[in-house]
């Protein structure tokens, strides 16, 4: 057997794999249309990036040169899927200069759901940041106009995260390595705005650039949970009374999702509200309130479910909370660290004399 069909094999048997577990979420009828929206080719999609370029003028003159077929991305004002290109679409000059983001349309989604017009220079955690895509779609929203935190707990990843930036033509970001969980002890009712795109089990039904199909266990997934619920916990803490929190996942799991809202729910009640995102959403795609016994809090059923059949996507999901008092969490003062490593170092002015 080749390695190209060994791969696909891999990919089948974890699809499989994948399908059953989500079986019982779906009528029977939804579930036929899922396996035949998954076995459909993924069209690759970008966001341009105003920052370098407009719609009306530039991205027009793309679609001409490179002869695109193109269709809107319906939550994303500045998204499209190429259904058609005589080359990839990462081969060209204004990719390599930062003119547009390869991205999955799903992948949009989280931070097409901030309402940043309420707060004109707002503070920004983007608490999970790399690669970088929705670091660089925040200051894309924002037209560069607020300070965006792009923090990631791996070091390994942080050079990554930094070009992404930098390609992007962004200004106004700091890229931080500390661990999402302590930012809420460290830096309570700080941020506007915080994006939560939690470390997941990547269980989206279909294999993206950014995403491939990997083998899960039931425990891995209830570690994963445990951790999302510490992250969004941390979360709600750093926001500032009346801020918004993004949590997202490329993951279909209820406990990953659903299971994590609820226990934030639990946790701080009144304190903390689930959004309506209808006002993204071109048709309804729920989250679940209920599963085998288990009833969720109503208010999830305002998150977004995004089953690959509701917009031809990868699964996804998404919630907006907002915060609407103080909750209880743990203070504590944040480490000091030597400014060298944030690439500022001390003048000696005798050196002249």
């Amino acid at each position: 057997m080749s390695k190209k069909k060994k791969q696909s094999k891999i990919a089948f048997d974890l699809q499989s794999e994948m399908l059953l577990r989500f079986k019982p979420l779906l009528s029977g009828q939804d579930y036929s249309r899922l396996i035949l929206e998954i076995e459909k080719p993924l069209a690759p999609s970008l966001r341009w990036n105003p920052l370098k370029t407009t719609a009306d003028n530039t991205f027009s003159t793309w679609v001409d040169r490179y002869q695109w077929q193109v269709t809107p991305v319906p939550f994303c004002p500045n998204g499209y899927w190429i259904n058609e290109s005589p080359i990839p679409i990462s081969k060209t000059v204004e990719h390599s200069l930062g003119h547009y983001y390869i991205q999955d349309a799903a992948s949009m989604l989280p931070v097409e759901l901030f309402q940043f017009k309420d707060v004109s220079q707002p503070l920004i955690l983007d608490m999970a940041a790399s690669p970088g895509g929705k670091t660089n779609h925040l200051v894309s929203r924002t037209m560069d106009q607020g300070l965006v935190i792009a923090n990631d707990s791996s070091r390994d990843r942080l050079t990554a995260l930094r070009l992404v930036l930098q390609n992007w033509g962004a200004c106004k970001t700091a890229v931080t390595n500390y661990p999402g969980e302590y930012f809420g002890k460290w830096f309570p009712e700080i941020f506007d705005f915080i994006l939560l795109d939690a470390p997941c089990s990547m269980q989206g039904l279909r294999e993206t650039d950014a995403h491939s199909l990997k083998p899960i266990t039931q425990k891995e997934i209830e570690t994963l949970a445990r951790r999302q619920t510490h992250l969004l916990e941390s979360a709600i803490a750093a926001l500032k009374i009346g801020g918004q929190v993004v949590y997202s996942t490329c993951t279909l799991t209820l406990e990953e999702n659903e299971g994590v809202l609820n226990s934030v729910l639990e946790r701080f009640g009144s304190a903390i509200q689930i959004e309506s995102v209808d006002d993204i959403l071109t048709s309804p795609a729920p989250g679940i309130t209920s599963y085998g016994g288990q009833n969720f809090d109503p208010q999830v059923s305002r998150s977004a479910r995004l089953w690959p059949t509701n917009y031809g996507t990868a699964g996804f999901f998404a919630a907006r909370i907002r915060k609407l008092g103080i909750v209880d969490h743990q203070h504590k003062s944040a480490p000091d660290r030597p400014l060298a490593q944030v690439g500022w170092y001390e003048i000696d002015q005798t050196a002249r004399k």
